[in-house]
């Protein structure tokens, strides 16, 4: 299929709609910025949902770099989508708006009239994050063999999981964001009992390093403890196709094992996930982006 990524947006979103007007207004900046191509305008007239969220992904994701006031460059060809230059560093973004296969389908689309409780399906979910994760990996791979992504820069994966629910919750079963769950093995809340007295003890997270696929096969959740990861900087997530009203909460969890840390704060997130390991003992540690920054 033809056509612009205007006419794309203007056939998705009704004259006045508060999606047209983010998605026209941010177009016109992604354009003005030279960060469009053939094949984003292709992609978001192909008549796939996947393509199509996946494009306006990445533009929002480039324009609000651009709107931090970061060096931002959007290489063509195979490359990252995006690359920061920091202060000496180069910081490479590779952007995945991860499909909902494996979530069902009554929680990625309610059936009309449906209203209710609706199970929420954490795993399936999960699983997309990690998937997502691991995809974007392997692809740094090849970037590193071609020499695109070179010794001693930084690699982030920016994932939008919006497309995995009608309604997504920034934090999964862990009370932690998908991206942390995904990667720190931060699993459920639990609290021990005594069974003589009834007290409660403290609630904390337990540890969940692997969690069950559809084929029974075991995923890890803990891929930021692995030296196979090292070369990944940091994982931004969020969980909203578009920001028409207000800003998104994004929350940016660095691996403390990488060779190329990136700034806490530098992507202008809400919310920064830190963690050591020593041994087999993760200390994580959540903060909420101080005013002023």
């Amino acid at each position: 299929m033809g056509g612009s990524a205007r006419d794309a947006f203007e056939a998705r979103w009704s004259e006045g709609d508060y999606g047209r007007k983010f998605a026209l207004d941010k177009l016109a900046q992604y354009q003005a910025a030279g960060f469009d191509s053939p094949q984003f305008h292709a992609d978001l007239n192909s008549g796939d949902e996947h393509q199509f969220f996946q494009q306006l992904w990445e533009m929002v994701l480039g324009c609000h770099l651009l709107d931090l006031g970061l060096a931002v460059h959007a290489p063509k060809g195979n490359a990252p989508d995006f690359l920061v230059e920091h202060e000496g560093q180069r910081i490479w973004v590779e952007a995945i708006c991860p499909t909902p296969k494996g979530v069902p389908s009554e929680f990625v689309k309610p059936p009309p009239g449906v209203t209710g409780v609706i199970d929420w399906p954490n795993d399936p979910i999960l699983l997309r994050w990690t998937h997502a994760i691991a995809e974007k990996r392997r692809k740094l791979e090849r970037y590193r063999e071609k020499g695109v992504v070179q010794p001693g820069d930084s690699y982030v994966i920016a994932v939008n999981g919006h497309w995995l629910g009608a309604v997504m919750d920034s934090e999964g079963i862990s009370g932690w964001p998908w991206a942390a769950e995904a990667t720190l093995a931060i699993g459920p809340i639990q609290v021990k009992i005594n069974r003589h007295t009834l007290e409660w003890g403290e609630f904390q997270n337990s540890a969940r390093s692997r969690v069950i696929n559809a084929n029974n096969a075991q995923v890890e959740t803990d891929t930021f403890w692995s030296d196979h990861y090292v070369p990944v900087s940091a994982v931004l997530g969020t969980v909203k196709a578009s920001w028409e009203r207000t800003p998104a909460p994004i929350c940016v969890v660095h691996n403390p094992k990488t060779d190329a840390p990136i700034p806490r704060w530098l992507f202008g997130e809400d919310l920064d996930v830190t963690g050591t390991i020593d041994g087999d003992e993760l200390t994580a540690t959540r903060t909420e982006r101080p005013d002023g920054i």
